[in-house]
């Protein structure tokens, strides 16, 4: 998996059949970049990318979160990591690759986590046929589309799978 480039972002896109997805990696990717520091990790696969999600992270107000993520352990925002957004090429669904996208971004998260202050992973279900998917990573829904998976789970999930 690497990061996204401005080379890479330009490649054959044409990942699935939602377009803001396939317009977001070709157009804005980068300069969300230089903008608002979010990461697209891409999986490139000879001249096209099959994958890829982007990153960012944020905070939620206390009275917003998520009970189980804001706790009462002091009054500040909840710090999350955020995956902005995921797609995988047409061609290769079914084939794991949406997992191993997930993941990877756990994952980062995780060693994020270790060092500075983060309490869980944070996702915007695209549609609500999507929600099942998130599911099987140990999300859970707090607001209409809105997941969210502890940073604590996490780490025991990826525990339990061993090196991803």
């Amino acid at each position: 998996m690497d990061h996204s480039s401005p080379k890479r972002e330009r490649r054959h896109i044409h990942l699935c059949g939602e377009e803001s997805l396939n317009d977001y990696l070709k157009n804005r990717a980068l300069q969300a970049r230089k903008a608002t520091g979010t990461v697209t990790w891409v999986i490139p696969h000879r001249e096209r990318i099959i994958g890829y999600y982007s990153s960012v992270f944020g905070d939620i107000e206390q009275a917003q979160a998520p009970r189980k993520a804001a706790g009462a352990v002091h009054p500040y925002p909840v710090p999350y990591l955020k995956i902005a957004r995921l797609a995988v090429d047409n061609n290769y669904k079914g084939q794991g690759l949406g997992a191993v996208l997930v993941l990877h971004a756990l994952q980062q998260a995780a060693t994020a986590s270790d060092m500075a202050g983060l309490r869980m992973v944070v996702v915007d279900a695209l549609k609500a046929d999507v929600v099942h998917f998130y599911e099987k990573f140990g999300f859970k829904r707090y607001d209409d589309l809105s997941m969210f998976v502890l940073i604590k789970d996490v780490k025991k999930t990826l525990e339990t799978l061993g090196p991803v």
